[in-house]
């Protein structure tokens, strides 16, 4: 898996989550079960922008990335995990990235 981590303080964890929760929503990330794991997803785009999240002891753990179908018809049902640098898939990252950024800055 290739995700980009973030790690924030936290001083207030059930404050923060409904701030963390706001933010997903008014960015349309919509909360999925993916494989046994609670992620945030937007399908806006073909490559999908994916958040998560976890509070652990004093600090916020956040993961991006994008997920992309890969070219070959017979993996289409496997999704391919991306990091939030480079040029591919460049508008998904750069609403994963612009998102995460909006939570830090919101975060107490």
């Amino acid at each position: 898996m290739s995700r980009t981590n973030y790690v924030f303080k936290s001083t207030d964890d059930v404050k923060n989550e409904v701030l963390i929760k706001k933010i997903l929503n008014n960015d349309e990330f919509e909360q999925i079960d993916d494989n046994g794991e609670s992620i945030y997803l937007n399908t806006r785009f073909d490559a999908h922008a994916c958040i998560k999240y976890e509070f652990s002891g004093d600090g916020i753990k956040i993961e991006g990335w994008v997920k992309t179908f890969p070219l070959a018809p017979i993996n289409r049902k496997k999704f391919k995990e991306h990091e939030l640098k480079g040029f591919s898939a460049g508008a998904p990252k750069k609403l994963c990235r612009k998102t995460i950024e909006r939570i830090e800055k919101s975060i107490v």
